[in-house]
């Protein structure tokens, strides 16, 4: 029985023959992958080790089913064990093992398995990967192939949420870089992506954070990400509401099972983890701006990163909730939003990585990596909301923050007419829609608080 090895890259595949000691016959010409396969046929417990090795190695795991297709009710069963309700699925869940081999498996050895993959959801012990990070620092990190890394083995557990929509790129691709890298950018708001081929910006290794955190990358949706849409049935950045979180029997009549597959992933995440940061961009042409959870927490984390605006009480103003920021409040863990610009944008990916970078170094020792002279962002507070209706459409084009005089006119729709700016000492108009939605926010309308 063959291990499927296409996820993992050719220098782990020669790390796992050394281990193993399949040396290469100077004679042959067969890959690592046709080594270990060849090793793992020879005998059922070849196979097994071989994935224990991997999980020891790596540290991470794609996600506890491999299948393409979500189905409860063939692949997944409740088992109460010594780490408490822990998901054994009924086929493999990791690509290098095969169903044949799970399936002989016995059950103590099914859930001794799993504790590889679950580490981290109770207890939050995760697999120390620094030493192989050090060497191999280029990982398969994005939607097709790992969607969840885990480094270090410090005390304090930061969580980095990116691809929560999958028209939102910029998060992944800025972790992949930093991967990459294997260093922390320095950087402004202002930065700008020709700025990422400075060498002496990359001024920190990011193996140096790992006795103070333990950092954990999720992507929020892979399938979307890979088909570069916002999301497959339903906005996962809405579903962060136990009633949602609870009901397979509507996610199966709507369609939406993957997605509350993910939600359920990353609910779990979110709850044990010290500090939230989740990336996004926008449809709009903007700066950078960041958007704190309500707790003093995240403010001031919020006012410390590299962006040209915070707007408060924004992120909690959603028309529908279920944010993975509510999410985060209700489990009393500070959180962050950022919108890091225009989906295409030509920096948007630079300013994501500064910000990640910041984010990172503040969590460790409680400094930033942001240049001393940038500026201070700019404080808001968001006053309301509008939503998208029947008949939608802005009066003219807008920019975004642009400041709007109390009483003019901004945007009208069948259900109501023209709509007025409410605030009587003007607003300034934060994520104006450029793709409106019915149902959907149509702006959210804030006031400057310095």
């Amino acid at each position: 029985m063959q291990l499927d090895l296409s996820c993992l890259a050719d220098h782990l595949l020669e790390t796992l023959c050394e281990e193993l000691e399949l040396d290469k016959d100077e004679s042959s010409s067969t890959s690592p992958a046709d080594r270990i396969n060849e090793f793992t046929s020879s005998h059922p417990e070849a196979e097994k080790a071989v994935s224990l090795l991997i999980f020891k190695h790596i540290g991470l795991s794609k996600s506890l089913l491999k299948r393409g297709e979500f189905d409860r009710d063939v692949l997944t069963e409740n088992r109460k064990n010594e780490l408490g309700n822990l998901i054994v699925p009924h086929l493999s869940p990791v690509r290098w093992l095969s169903d044949e081999s799970w399936g002989n498996m016995s059950e103590e050895e099914k859930l001794d398995f799993m504790t590889y993959i679950l580490r981290g959801v109770d207890g939050r012990q995760f697999f120390s990967t620094s030493n192989v990070f050090r060497k191999y620092h280029v990982m398969n990190f994005g939607p097709e192939g790992i969607d969840r890394i885990v480094l270090g083995h410090g005390p304090k557990h930061v969580l980095v949420l990116v691809g929560i929509h999958g028209n939102e790129l910029c998060g992944v691709l800025a972790v992949q870089l930093l991967l990459q890298k294997h260093r922390l950018f320095q950087g402004t708001s202002s930065v700008s992506y020709q700025q990422l081929e400075e060498e002496s910006r990359w001024d920190m290794l990011l193996e140096n954070l790992f006795d103070q955190l333990t950092i954990e990358f999720v992507i929020g949706n892979p399938k979307a990400c890979q088909g570069k849409t916002r999301f497959l049935c339903r906005n996962l950045n809405r579903m962060f509401k136990l009633q949602i979180l609870v009901d397979d029997t509507q996610a199966k009549e709507e369609g939406y099972e993957y997605e509350l597959h993910r939600a359920r992933i990353l609910a779990e995440s979110i709850r044990h983890s010290d500090c939230v940061l989740d990336i996004h961009s926008c449809s709009s042409d903007s700066e950078s701006f960041a958007m704190p959870s309500s707790n003093d927490l995240s403010e001031e984390f919020a006012e410390q990163l590299p962006v040209k605006y915070v707007v408060e009480s924004l992120i909690h103003r959603s028309i529908d909730g279920g944010t993975t920021l509510d999410c985060a409040l209700l489990h009393g863990v500070p959180g962050i939003a950022v919108e890091c610009g225009q989906h295409d944008h030509v920096d948007v990916v630079a300013r994501a990585v500064v910000i990640i970078s910041t984010f990172l170094l503040q969590m460790s020792n409680g400094t930033s990596t942001a240049d001393e002279t940038s500026e201070r962002p700019v404080k808001m507070r968001c006053e309301g909301v509008e939503m998208v209706q029947e008949g939608f459409e802005f009066l003219k084009q807008f920019q975004e923050f642009e400041c709007i005089p109390h009483d003019t006119v901004v945007f009208r729709d069948d259900i109501r007419g023209e709509v007025r700016c409410p605030i009587k000492s003007g607003a300034y108009l934060v994520m104006p829609t450029k793709m409106p939605v019915v149902g959907e926010e149509a702006l959210f309308w804030a006031v400057a608080q310095n």
